[in-house]
């Protein structure tokens, strides 16, 4: 039976390796700083302790910064011939191509696969995992995706994974800073919030995101699914990523600069939807 390593262990990375032992998989975990595992995960003593024991080590850290330190780290710990290295965390596609070099220059395989979905799904099994790099490998490590995912898309070589990725959030960013300002349009102009809520909610202009946002949007204080902090952290890569690649990013640069101002008037650890409640008076 292959060893799994997993890496961070936030709250989508402790979902995720939950997942994995549920699924009867042998996992162990480190994360940077101390935290118990999920229930059937080991704790590694430390990180080269991970990558020593591991066949296939999944990370999912919270940053670019973050990510190339570990990785530097686990590469440098001990032989890592022949392992794979997967990397599930929304980065920047330049990172993306500096940790595949790395790895590959170490004699070891790169595969990114970020997903799509938060705790909620993630402790389900219905993520959607967006893989790249060799199609061969991403096919052998089916029985790891299948653990948390309700699908697997494979989207090319190494840099189309994370590329889909960043497709992704930025649609959804974009979309609750546009609502932040036609909510807050309408209400100056008289219209409540439930009501336009309600109407919103009857067409076209409804995300399917939005009918599990609606309570969040409305005030309720809920768990966090994926917090303002994190969808900054998220538009900033993906602005960076869209320049180099040559598109402006306007609308994605406007988007970022409202979800800053709901994270610096205290709203940094709340829900991402709370953004569409930016301009209510």
């Amino acid at each position: 039976m292959q060893t799994i390593g997993f890496v961070g262990l936030g709250r989508m990375g402790t979902a995720m390796a939950g997942r994995l032992a549920d699924a009867g998989h042998k996992v162990i975990a480190w994360n940077r700083s101390a935290k118990e595992p999920p229930k059937g995960v080991e704790r590694a003593a430390t990180l080269e302790d991970l990558v020593v024991r591991s066949d296939v080590v999944l990370s999912i850290l919270s940053n670019d910064e973050a990510t190339m330190e570990v990785l530097t780290r686990m590469l440098a710990g001990g032989p890592v011939q022949g392992k794979i290295f997967v990397e599930m965390a929304t980065l920047r596609l330049e990172t993306v191509h500096k940790l595949a070099a790395m790895v590959g220059q170490a004699g070891a395989v790169f595969v990114e696969a970020p997903v799509v979905g938060t705790v909620g799904p993630a402790v389900q099994g219905k993520l959607l995992t967006l893989a790249g790099g060799d199609e061969q490998v991403v096919q052998a490590l089916h029985s790891i995706w299948q653990a948390y995912s309700r699908r697997v898309v494979y989207c090319g070589p190494t840099g189309r994974g994370m590329a889909m990725k960043h497709c992704i959030n930025n649609l959804m960013s974009v979309y609750f800073a546009g609502l932040a300002e036609a909510l807050g349009a309408g209400a100056a102009a008289g219209l409540s919030l439930d009501a336009m809520l309600d109407v919103i909610q009857d067409t076209p202009a409804a995300l399917p995101a939005l009918a599990l946002k609606v309570d969040v949007v409305k005030g309720a204080q809920v768990p966090v699914a994926f917090s303002v902090a994190g969808a900054a952290k998220d538009m900033g890569v993906i602005v960076q990523s869209g320049v180099q690649n040559g598109v402006p990013m306007n609308l994605t640069k406007q988007a970022l600069a409202l979800f800053e101002e709901v994270a610096n008037a205290g709203n940094a650890n709340n829900d991402l939807a709370v953004a569409a409640r930016h301009y209510l008076k």
